[in-house]
């Protein structure tokens, strides 16, 4: 069931997704017994509680998860410039941006409100917004077979990112190594994505109401952005 449908009653005892609690339980699993969590990649912090069967989660039920699912679904597109061939991925990155733009839809005839479940929609909003900035940039910096990673950065440098701080240097990582089709669980990526919860996820409702606001913006309106998904938005904002 997506989660979007859930009362805010059920969000408020959803400690994957409750805003209020202190420290580093916000959108975790917290493991009561690290010696028995596998030799996974994910961080620790991520994995189910043990009281609690994991099959019974949807996929995307911490932040954390939430994220992986998409950059899997970014690197996809991405090795799809390389070899738009694939007709797997193809089916794949389909889907994709399909349930992409499902979600976002939410935007259009959800009234934000200064609540815990709404902080986390709008946190789930700026992932996805984040995905088809992404989308529609990178078809744009590809030379000669192969995206320029920089070319891409110095189109979202200062006005999406700062790269000289914690949080813009190490979206840029996840970006360089997306680019370079790193696995997402590799070691070193997921190394990032939890490097880069720990930096936002503290964040409050205004801030990121204000981030998602900005992705939107830029979406809406920035000419490298211009292209079916900028077109989409556009027209289902009636802009």
């Amino acid at each position: 069931m997506d989660k979007r449908n859930h009362s805010e009653g059920a969000y408020s005892h959803d400690y994957a997704g409750v805003a209020a609690l202190a420290g580093r339980r916000r959108f975790e699993f917290t493991s009561c017994n690290p010696a028995t969590v596998s030799q996974s990649t994910r961080p620790l912090r991520y994995t189910p509680p043990l009281n609690i069967p994991y099959k019974y989660f949807p996929k995307n039920y911490t932040l954390y998860e939430d994220l992986m699912i998409i950059l899997e679904g970014l690197r996809n597109a991405t090795a799809l410039i390389v070899d738009p061939t694939n007709k797997e991925r193809q089916q794949q990155h389909s889907h994709f941006v399909q349930k992409i733009n499902e979600n976002l839809i939410q935007i259009l005839t959800r009234p934000p409100k200064c609540t815990t479940p709404f902080r986390r929609f709008l946190i789930e909003d700026s992932f996805r917004l984040c995905a088809l900035i992404y989308l529609s940039i990178v078809p744009k910096v590809v030379i000669g077979g192969q995206i320029d990673c920089e070319v891409l950065l110095e189109h979202i440098r200062l006005k999406l990112i700062d790269p000289s701080t914690d949080w813009g240097g190490t979206i840029e990582m996840i970006l360089k190594l997306l680019m370079a089709g790193e696995d997402v669980h590799s070691q070193s990526n997921v190394y990032y994505v939890a490097q880069l919860m720990d930096l936002l996820l503290p964040l409050d409702w205004s801030a990121w109401k204000f981030v998602r606001d900005t992705l939107l913006d830029f979406l809406l309106h920035a000419e490298v952005c211009s292209g079916v998904h900028q077109d989409l938005w556009l027209c289902r904002m009636d802009i």
